[in-house]
């Protein structure tokens, strides 16, 4: 943790902790994970007793805005797809690279990203009552995203070849990169996280480099990486290829 970002927290925690609305404060993100480094933001989780959303993001304002400068501040509109309140702060002192993603969740919510096997271990700075326990996603819940991705990619992916096909045939630069990276992330990806880690399946791109056997991430690269015309056709057909292939292994499984 760099020393502006320790600070920081302990102001944030020294704040939070003496209101009677805020139960628990711990970090996710890179600190949870283990890739902590020199350009890592700040992923703040708050517990609460109730729908406190509007006051602890009050006070956040304020305290941040005094101490440090707010130059841009973005607040989720709700109600959020996580069920949480979140708001994301880049104040005028912070090192380059750095922001604060903050978010608060009431103690009820059974989710609180702190499910080891998709968060990571979570470093805690507050915590009296124990309510960060470590604990592994419910198989159940794991089995509603992965039929949720599944469903997802394999629904339209016909129809992304279509276009595909079109647009190479066609010989238009602009459309054929367009939809054969909107077929990579939307059909491709999603199929590579239910073979190589299925309890992020729902991640899309993010720590693939961390998370996925060094062929796979080779194979990833070189798929992103576009030349000429002629070098996005070869890598379209070797796409569509690798998708048939996942999408044969895996459909057992979802039939």
């Amino acid at each position: 943790m760099t020393e502006y970002k320790s600070r920081l927290v302990k102001e944030l925690c020294d704040q939070l902790k003496n209101m009677p609305e805020v139960l628990a404060i711990w970090e996710g993100g890179s600190a949870a994970t283990g890739f902590e480094d020199e350009c890592s933001d700040l992923d703040l989780t708050i517990v609460t007793g109730g729908k406190n959303g509007d006051l602890i993001f009050a006070i956040l304002d304020s305290l941040l805005d005094s101490q440090h400068g707010i130059a841009r501040r973005f607040r989720v509109p709700e109600p959020s797809w996580h069920g949480m309140s979140q708001c994301v702060y880049l104040l005028q002192d912070s090192p380059e690279f750095f922001y604060c993603d903050i978010c608060t969740v009431e103690k009820d919510n059974p989710h609180k990203l702190s499910e080891n096997d998709r968060h990571g271990k979570a470093r805690i700075h507050y915590d009296p009552q124990g309510l960060c326990v470590d604990s592994l996603t419910d198989p159940a819940e794991l089995q509603t995203i992965a039929r949720r991705v599944w469903d997802s990619a394999t629904a339209v992916d016909f129809i992304f070849e279509i276009e595909l096909a079109k647009a190479l045939y066609r010989g238009n630069y602009i459309d054929c990169a367009s939809i054969y990276h909107t077929f990579l992330q939307r059909c491709l990806i999603p199929l590579m996280n239910l073979k190589h880690r299925p309890t992020k399946a729902d991640f899309g791109l993010r720590y693939i480099p961390r998370e996925y056997p060094q062929n796979a991430i080779d194979e990833v690269d070189t798929l992103l990486r576009l030349g000429s015309l002629e070098e996005l056709k070869t890598k379209a057909l070797h796409m569509l290829s690798m998708y048939q292939e996942i999408k044969q292994e895996l459909q057992p499984k979802f039939q």
